[in-house]
């Protein structure tokens, strides 16, 4: 900047009148900023309630548009030691006999102690532990084959990388001098072996040396798992298995198994959960009256008339607690009557207050009409609540605790049409909500607000104020230039004055 020596030779404040000059003439920019201010604010309160609403929708809203939300189910097992069961939402109520024969396991093999192979570890080489130079070692698991070619460089600790190729745990334990091998997963199916391509029988053979075969190795056999549900035998791989919609998981066995249904077994049962179908609903009343309530609370906030942003020389005169209250109001009112927030407002109001008719033929005709009211989850008398939903019968509902829990009664005594009843509703909403959110010129694709127009906006005040600041800069320029030409004139007149003094003798 600059150093301007002003009002020398005139006495004048120059630099008091340019500041009051161009104080004038910034009302406009302050106005600018204080237009983009307000627009960076809408955007920060429409982002925080547009990512409330987007979780809303993709969460709670979408899950209850499906069946599957309302047939949670409730399971229990007579002996879990045994039998342990879990229930899709498919799962048939009602209660189930299973006998269980046995349990699927995997092939593992233990290694034999191996003591003739002087350090014997990862790097003992094969040609030099039992294996002929060329000869091939045949991993199998099930249908599926590698093979290791042995080579004077071939190692132990190529023969487990080979085994871990083909499909199975294997590993080296220096410290007990034994090798460990196991299918990776249970069942017949799985079950591996191990050959090599001897072609000299008189020598001992390699898989011997390495404790693999002969005495001292501990084997296990893959085994399927074979057990009955209501009489029907299943055999399969692996001990966890869906029937029905039921996940059975066995681990134990039934005595008697070969007397048939003479035989022990273990009770299991399954029943839609009612209270946890209950509890899920109740909780997106909840999420939905929250979010519905900062709503309210935004678009019909009280005016800010006359209150703008504040400039930087208004916050130096005034406390920082003053600061916070007068930009508090202002941003309380950001979303005041807001066009699409009245739209996303009304449209969620009144799709949660639709009809939808459940058990109509093909023509459409018969069935019943059921609206959430038809449930007991209704708006109140009370104005002011502006479109918040209660349950009757909700002990959490100091108001309407006492009513009778419609909703809970017609979930344990109409399942099947309340759940499609309220699947509707929810649909209902969930396409409003979708509608809301369809992209456009000035809005992008699920989002609820246009947020493109204001991006724009902000684009076109940073433009403005830029244009502005620097007009105003070349006019401060231009006054100062304007004064310091008076005072180098009146410094002219001044010296003049002098010399003509002089002259006249004075």
């Amino acid at each position: 900047m600059p150093i301007r020596l002003s009002g020398i030779n005139s006495g004048t404040d120059t630099d008091a009148m340019i500041k009051k000059i161009m104080d004038a003439q910034r009302t406009r920019l302050n106005k600018v900023e204080g237009k983009k201010t307000k627009l960076e604010w809408k955007q920060e309160k429409w982002k925080e309630l547009n990512t409330k609403l987007y979780s809303l929708y993709t969460n709670k809203i979408s899950a209850l548009r499906f069946s599957s939300a309302y047939t949670t189910k409730k399971t229990s097992s007579t002996n879990e030691g045994v039998v342990k069961v879990t229930g899709e939402p498919s799962a048939s109520d009602g209660a189930h006999k299973i006998q269980v024969k046995q349990v699927a396991t995997s092939q593992s093999v233990t290694g034999a102690k191996v003591t003739d192979i002087e350090d014997f570890s990862k790097d003992s080489v094969l040609t030099d532990n039992g294996f002929e130079l060329g000869e091939e070692i045949t991993f199998k698991v099930g249908d599926k084959e590698h093979t290791l070619e042995v080579n004077g460089d071939t190692t132990v600790g190529d023969f487990l990388n080979a085994a871990k190729k083909a499909g199975i745990n294997a590993s080296l334990d220096t410290k007990q001098q034994r090798i460990y091998l196991s299918s990776k997963e249970s069942g017949l199916a799985n079950a591996f072996e191990i050959k090599e391509s001897k072609n000299d029988v008189s020598m001992t053979s390699g898989l011997e040396k390495l404790g693999l075969s002969g005495s001292g190795v501990t084997k296990l056999d893959a085994k399927n798992a074979i057990f009955r549900v209501d009489g029907t035998e299943y055999e399969t791989a692996t001990n966890t298995n869906t029937i029905n919609g039921l996940n059975i998981t066995v681990s134990g066995t039934t005595a008697d198994y070969n007397l048939g249904d003479a035989g022990k077994s273990v009770s299991v049962s399954a029943t839609t959960d009612v209270d946890s179908v209950y509890n899920n609903f109740k909780g997106f009343i909840k999420e939905y009256n929250s979010l519905l309530k900062e709503m309210n609370e935004l678009y019909y906030a009280g005016s800010s008339r006359g209150y703008s942003p504040l400039t930087a020389d208004q916050k130096k005169d005034m406390s920082e607690k003053d600061v916070e209250n007068w930009e508090k109001k202002i941003k309380d009112s950001l979303l005041r009557r807001d066009e699409k927030l009245g739209n996303v407002l009304n449209g969620m109001r009144e799709a949660m207050q639709t009809s939808v008719k459940v058990g109509a033929d093909s023509n459409g005709e018969g069935g019943t009409k059921y609206s959430l009211a038809s449930f007991g989850v209704m708006t109140s008398s009370d104005y002011k609540e502006k479109g918040l939903l209660h349950i009757f019968g909700d002990s959490e509902d100091g108001v309407y605790s006492a009513k009778e829990d419609k909703l809970k009664k017609a979930l344990t005594e109409n399942p099947a049409e309340t759940a499609e009843a309220l699947q509707g509703i929810m649909k209902n909403l969930y396409d409003k909500m979708t509608d809301a959110m369809k992209g456009t010129s000035l809005s992008s694709a699920m989002t609820f607000y246009n947020d493109k127009e204001m991006v724009q906006l902000s684009t076109t005040y940073k433009k403005e104020y830029t244009t502005l600041e620097d007009k105003l800069n070349k006019m401060e320029d231009k006054y100062y230039k304007q004064f310091a030409a008076m005072e180098k004139t009146m410094s002219t007149m001044n010296s003049q004055s002098a010399k003509l003094q002089s002259m006249l003798g004075r």
